[in-house]
């Protein structure tokens, strides 16, 4: 878990072995589990919420581009295999927006090993949500889970805001969460990773036409 910490807090993407955590819940709940065990709380939640962003800035920028820029407006719901992104509300006047996630899987897994939790969980899917929407709006948008099923609530709640404006805010939360990422890093390496789809793209059609 060290490499994987090491690697996404200095904004390289995702290694391979921890793509299919958005795709497999079996692969997601691997992920969690190496990083509870690992470094425990609350270390692992930073860790998980900035491999959740790098993916989610990778995935959003990439449809970002078909549209040539970032896309403004209302975001959208979508994202990986597993349902992570939260179907979000209007955004404010304060450019913040709220959403629920219904039936997340990260919450039951989490039931499913560590029982209920005081606090929220869903730390991979916040982070997602975070870079999805960072990449969609043009501006770094950070994700905070509001409530959980994991505590019993109904539904997994979030609330997104400019990371600007949590800071500017005194949030604490916000202080101790952006301490484990390197919102301009983790873009440019998404940023590479999309070149580098071209390139490798290019080459195969230059191959076919050999």
């Amino acid at each position: 878990m060290s490499r994987a910490r090491d690697e996404d807090m200095d904004g390289v993407e995702v290694p391979l072995e921890l793509r299919g955590a958005f795709e497999n819940p079996i692969e997601l709940a691997r992920l969690r589990r190496n990083a509870f065990e690992s470094v425990g709380r609350p270390y692992a939640d930073g860790i998980l919420y900035g491999i959740g962003l790098s993916r989610g800035l990778l995935d959003g920028l990439r449809v970002a581009r078909r549209f040539g820029a970032a896309l403004g407006g209302a975001p959208r719901q979508t994202g990986p295999g597993l349902p992570m992104v939260f179907k979000p509300g209007r955004i404010r006047t304060d450019r913040g927006f709220g959403g629920e996630l219904q039936d997340s899987v990260e919450a039951a897994i989490h039931l499913r090993e560590l029982g209920p939790d005081p606090d929220p969980v869903c730390h991979v899917s916040a982070g997602y949500g975070s870079g999805w929407y960072s990449a969609l709006l043009g501006e770094f948008q950070l994700v905070r889970e509001l409530a959980c099923s994991a505590q019993g609530a109904h539904a997994c709640t979030f609330e997104t805001r400019p990371a600007a404006a949590w800071l500017d805010a005194g949030d604490a939360w916000a202080a101790t969460r952006l301490a484990y990422l390197d919102y301009d890093a983790m873009r440019s390496a998404a940023l590479e990773r999309l070149a580098q789809d071209v390139d490798e793209s290019e080459g195969s059609m230059m191959g076919a036409f050999d």
